[in-house]
């Protein structure tokens, strides 16, 4: 869940010489893909059934006989830590949801023009390099859009697209130990940045790709649920992930 606890990791590992700066960086880069899940576990399951789903896969866990459904009771297992871990945090995000500057400033931010997705990008990255990665970040954004109804699908889309240079941002922290390894830290941000510029560009692709692959509108409202749009998580997982795939 955290990009620079692995960037830390892997100047570990090249200050070592134990790994190449090539190899570091395409791991660092993949180390983003993982964090794609939070908003992907918040669409498909409500995060209050999350000990629910860890008691299934322990379960299943016990009970399994082969490596398939060995592997599936641990994925199952590892989905409902996921939501446990979402539903934990979202107590932790309620001043910054109840802060009225913030709130003024998400009335404000929206992803039209060239202007606004550079905008939003830049807050997704100061917002991934303060919380140190973009899970997060992933479910401030959706809190923020589901509760205040103002953000559409690209606008929270755009501040995501910041999480690549944020991570780069965060990774520089890691990389004083050694020579390769601030050259690791460098190579970090330099992706980052390159990261960041192609996803701020293709936001209107993804979001259009996530509302073509994903059945359902992203603000569809549902009155008497817990989550008023509960599509808007799983479109956003899935563009995300998308995103961070081609980059």
């Amino acid at each position: 869940q955290s990009t620079t606890a692995a960037a830390s990791v892997l100047a570990g590992l090249v200050s070592s010489s134990l790994l190449a700066l090539g190899p570091a960086a395409a791991a660092f880069l993949g180390a983003e893909l993982g964090a794609a899940t939070a908003p992907l576990v918040s669409g498909l399951f409500d995060p209050s059934e999350g000990l629910l789903i860890i008691a299934v896969g322990v379960m299943w866990l016990g009970f399994a006989t082969n490596r398939r459904t060995t592997a599936l009771a641990r994925l199952t297992l590892g989905v409902g830590l996921i939501a446990f871990g979402l539903q934990t945090l979202r107590p932790g995000f309620e001043p910054f949801v109840q802060e009225p500057a913030l709130l003024a400033l998400v009335v404000k931010l929206k992803a039209t023009g060239v202007v606004g997705v550079a905008t939003c990008a830049l807050l997704g990255a100061v917002l991934v390099a303060v919380f140190q990665g973009p899970a997060p970040v992933c479910v401030l954004v959706l809190v923020l859009a589901q509760t205040t109804a103002q953000w559409d699908l690209r606008t929270a889309l755009a501040v995501l697209a910041g999480a690549g240079l944020g991570a780069g941002i965060g990774a520089t922290l890691t990389g004083f130990s050694g020579r390769s390894s601030r050259k690791l830290a460098l190579l970090h941000l330099m992706l980052g940045l390159c990261s960041t510029v192609l996803a701020a560009s293709l936001v209107d692709v993804f979001a259009h790709l996530a509302d073509w692959v994903v059945p359902g509108v992203p603000h569809e409202i549902h009155w008497g649920k817990r989550v008023l749009m509960p599509n808007l998580g799983l479109h956003l997982g899935v563009a995300f992930a998308m995103s961070v795939r081609v980059r």
